[in-house]
């Protein structure tokens, strides 16, 4: 067994969680947006409410994964 690959697991293991980050605000950022244009505001407040709350869920997640390792 190569003594380098738990490291390298580690790595890719928290590099997802950054990913799943910016995955998990994005979608957010998409489902706020086409309620404002579905509700027809013309300030994005949904837009920024769901995002806020999905990127908060996303560090929370982020947080409990990494407080198991």
């Amino acid at each position: 067994m190569n003594p380098r690959q738990p490291r390298f697991a580690n790595a890719l293991k928290y590099s997802g969680l950054g990913f799943q980050i910016i995955a998990t605000a994005l979608l957010g950022f998409f489902i706020g947006h086409k309620c404002d244009q579905w509700l027809g505001n013309h300030q994005p407040y949904l837009t920024l409410l769901i995002s806020v709350l999905f990127l908060v869920a996303g560090l929370y997640h982020v947080v409990k994964t990494i407080s198991k390792s």
